[in-house]
């Protein structure tokens, strides 16, 4: 896991936590275990390595990202897919730039969270509270798993997002 940079997550709305793979819902520990032998041979999986098929039940909460990059920093993402369980974080999406989503306060969390998986080149796993301000919202877990197609440079990140057990949306509106 990464060390936890504390004051940056608290300036993060929702204030993001890494959490163990242990805490994870069943949806989350079944797309890692997909890859953990490639992570464990000290690879990392390439798009070729997902097959849509073999996560049928969990495919509305997946998202499929291509990184762009300035130096070393992701500084944008184009969302190849997005599921329907995502498109209310994000609003429908898929085919554009993360950038281009109204809530900045969601882009800066989820460019913040690539990049950690990508300095960590393996998996990363977290919860947050409380995702937008703007929006109907509920608490979720989270896991970004970096692909590469050369073993080099992170490529894609494939997300899923769960929603917290027990969750409903609420309507009401932050302050």
């Amino acid at each position: 896991m990464l060390e936890k940079d504390e004051q940056i997550f608290k300036n993060l709305y929702g204030s993001p936590k890494f959490i163990d793979i242990e805490e994870c819902p069943k949806e989350i520990t079944c797309l890692l275990e997909k890859f953990s032998p490639l992570y464990k041979e000290g690879k990392l999986p390439q798009r070729k390595d997902f097959d849509p098929k073999d996560f049928k039940k969990i495919l509305p909460n997946l998202m499929l990202i291509d990184l762009i990059f300035e130096k070393d920093i992701v500084v944008d993402t184009l969302v190849k897919y997005e599921g329907s369980e995502l498109d209310w974080v994000y609003t429908p999406h898929s085919q554009k730039l993360i950038s281009k989503i109204p809530d900045k306060e969601v882009m800066e969390r989820h460019l913040f969270m690539v990049n950690c998986a990508v300095m960590a080149r393996k998996p990363i796993t977290y919860s947050v509270d409380i995702l937008n301000r703007k929006h109907t919202f509920w608490g979720g877990n989270f896991a970004l798993v970096p692909f590469s197609e050369t073993q080099q440079q992170i490529t894609q990140i494939l997300g899923i997002y769960v929603k917290k057990e027990g969750a409903t949306p609420s309507l009401a509106k932050m302050a």
